[in-house]
C-alpha cells in the first residue's frame, strides 16, 4: 500500500481533512527526496556522455591529441602519483587489476565524487593562474582531462554506460600521435624548469598512456563479478 493511500484512509476514518494537505506536502517531500527516478536519472546521465562523445566526433585528430594529452597527465599527475589508496584503487578498476565488487563500487562512487570537485578546483585555479605561467598549464590540463576520468568510474560501475564510454575512448585513440609526442615533451620542459621535477612520472606515463582496459576490453558478464569475491 502506497504512502498516499495510507493517509487518504486515515484523513475518511478520522474525518481531519488538514490530512489531505499533509498528504500531499508528504508525497511532494518524497518526490524530491527520491526523484528523479532511477531510469530519469540515468537518462540524464547518459545524456551527458552523448555530449561529451558528439564532441570527440566533431574534434580534428590533432585536437583529440590535445584532448588525450590533458586525460594522461591528469591520470599520472593527480592520481597515480598523488592520489589516496583508494584513487588509485578506482584506477585499478578501470585498468583490469581489480575486479568489480561491493567494496569497489562503493571506490569508484567516492572517486568520481571526488574528482569531479578536484576538476573543478583546477578550472577555478585556471582562472587565478597567470595564462602564461606553467602553473596555468597544469590547472588547465587537469580541469579538462578530470572529466573523462569521472564519467569512466561511472560507466565502470553500471554496464549501460559501457557502449558509449568504449565509443569514447575509441576516438580519442584517433589523436595525432606527433601532436600528442609534441605536447608530452612540452610538459617535460615544463617539468624541467622546477628542480624538484614535480612531473617526471606524469610525464613517462604519458609516453606510454593508453584506455582503460578494463572499459575496452572485457564484456558486460565478465565486468560484473560477483560481490566480494
Amino acid at each position: 500500500m502506497s504512502l498516499g493511500v495510507l493517509l487518504r484512509g486515515l484523513a475518511r476514518r478520522t474525518g481531519n481533512i488538514r490530512v489531505l494537505p499533509s498528504c500531499a506536502i508528504a508525497m511532494t517531500l518524497l518526490r524530491k527526496l527520491f526523484g528523479p527516478s532511477a531510469k530519469k536519472r540515468e537518462a540524464q546521465e547518459l545524456a551527458r556522455f552523448d555530449k561529451v562523445d558528439a564532441g570527440l566526433k566533431r574534434m580534428s585528430p590533432v585536437e583529440l591529441a590535445h584532448c588525450r594529452a590533458d586525460i594522461a597527465f591528469t591520470r599520472y599527475a593527480t592520481v597515480v602519483a598523488k592520489g589516496s589508496d583508494d584513487d588509485r584503487a578506482a584506477m585499478d578498476v578501470l585498468y583490469g587489476a581489480s575486479p568489480l565488487s561491493s567494496r569497489t563500487v562503493d571506490i569508484l562512487s567516492a572517486a568520481s565524487d571526488k574528482w569531479a570537485k578536484n576538476g573543478l578546483d583546477a578550472g577555478h585555479m585556471r582562472k587565478q593562474s597567470d595564462p602564461n605561467s606553467p602553473a596555468h598549464i597544469v590547472y588547465s590540463a587537469i580541469a579538462e582531462g578530470m572529466p573523462f576520468w569521472v564519467l569512466s568510474v561511472r560507466a565502470a560501475a553500471n554496464r549501460r554506460f559501457y557502449p558509449i564510454i568504449r565509443s569514447i575512448w575509441l576516438r580519442l585513440e584517433a589523436a595525432d600521435k606527433p601532436t600528442y609526442d609534441a605536447i608530452a615533451t612540452e610538459f617535460c620542459r615544463l617539468d624541467a624548469l622546477n628542480p624538484d621535477r614535480p612531473f617526471r612520472d606524469a610525464i613517462i606515463g604519458m609516453q606510454s598512456f593508453g584506455p582503460p582496459v578494463a572499459l575496452m576490453h572485457a564484456d558486460e558478464d565478465l565486468h560484473f563479478l560477483p560481490a566480494d569475491r
